[in-house]
């Protein structure tokens, strides 16, 4: 399973340092843009569980963090491995497998929003490649520890 993430996440490109740059210089608006957002959703409760509102909000700074590292020094084991980790830790918290494709649907229109054109193109594709991948993220993240 880790096989295949890891060869999909290989086909991904470093941002040019101009871009990270730039998503460096916005990231607090984007996580904040983006946790309001979120909490807006009539059904986030749902999401995430009523006491884990806050948790959300620290999980889009965390996000946007995780996601400076990966536009600064991308490694596609770090991104797979990181995924999987927290995916296995918000579900057990309580977060719906429905949370990941409404957080990462709402961190695109908000990168398309806040960024440049150059740099929503080059950063948009690290999201929608965990976009694209959850099915397969979730399956690593619910399978036995043996099996990882």
């Amino acid at each position: 399973m880790h096989d295949t993430l890891l060869e999909a996440a290989r086909q991904l490109t470093q941002p040019s340092p101009n871009s990270a740059a730039e998503f460096d210089q916005k990231r607090s608006i984007i996580a904040a843009t983006a946790s309001i957002r979120l909490t807006e959703r009539p059904d986030i409760e749902h999401l995430v569980g009523k006491p884990n509102l806050p948790l959300m909000d620290d999980n889009c700074h965390n996000f946007t963090t995780f996601m400076h590292s990966q536009l600064h020094a991308f490694s596609p084991e770090t991104l797979v491995e990181t995924c999987v980790w927290a995916i296995h830790v918000y579900r057990a918290r309580g977060f719906d497998r429905a949370f990941w494709p409404a957080n990462l649907r709402t961190f695109i229109h908000v990168i398309e929003e806040i960024l440049s054109e150059t740099a929503s193109r080059e950063v948009r594709p690290f999201y929608e490649w965990i976009q694209t991948n959850l099915p397969q993220l979730f399956e690593a993240a619910e399978a036995p520890q043996e099996e990882k």
